[in-house]
């Protein structure tokens, strides 16, 4: 566990919980378990990433940065993710300067060729699960129809392994969060739109959305 009181363009990597009791700027925190910042804190920019809950003070600051928050994610499959994103973007670009030599038959054919890669690419990408407990990849389900495509598992499908309970991962706002703040919970994201104070942030039943509900 770490416990303090102010931290400034630092970073926490800890297996426990992490308290932070007044402030912190352009931070990054990574906590095996959850996040707890005392009510009248304040975290402006960086990223707080849990595999447990996350409760805050006030999140963001006007005219700053905005924030990153994430709760029931593992970090290192986060980075992951983004890393294969990075890839992706870049296996695109290298796809139209490859094919600027061919022309006609000759470049439709290499498209294809090049396309297959790709698709699997993005696959692999979408199957990466940051739910704590869960498999590195959610298993892949064939459609019935004639096309037979493949989609990744949603998050409600459960594997062998302990996994956790997401449907009880909330990242809580005592105060005020600011517009533009970015929250993850699973594998689900939401962009903060308007700046509203004392909210809840948890998955709907269906766990396909991030729904705000007042603070209790």
């Amino acid at each position: 566990d770490v416990d303090i009181l102010f931290i400034e363009q630092g970073q926490i990597d800890c297996g426990g919980n992490c308290v932070i009791r007044k402030q912190c700027y352009y931070i990054y925190i990574f906590s095996g378990g959850n996040i707890r910042c005392k009510e009248h804190s304040t975290i402006v920019g960086g990223e707080l990433i849990a595999e447990g809950s996350i409760s805050l003070g006030d999140a963001g600051a006007p005219g700053a940065d905005p924030g990153f928050i994430a709760a029931g994610v593992v970090a290192e499959r986060l980075y992951m993710s983004r890393k294969n994103q990075q890839q992706l973007e870049e296996h695109k670009t290298s796809i139209i300067q490859r094919c600027k030599g061919y022309t006609g038959v000759g470049r439709i054919k290499k498209l294809r060729s090049l396309k297959d890669g790709i698709e699997e690419m993005k696959l692999q990408h979408l199957r990466l699960n940051m739910i704590p407990g869960t498999s590195l990849y959610s298993r892949i389900i064939e459609e019935t129809d004639t096309n037979q495509q493949v989609q990744p598992e949603t998050q409600n499908d459960q594997t062998d392994r302990e996994t956790v309970d997401i449907s009880c991962i909330s990242i809580d706002v005592h105060g005020t969060i600011f517009a533009g703040t970015l929250l993850q919970i699973g594998n689900l994201t939401l962009t903060i739109e308007k700046t509203i104070t004392g909210r809840t942030f948890k998955l709907d039943d269906t766990k396909s959305h991030i729904i705000a509900m007042p603070l209790r």
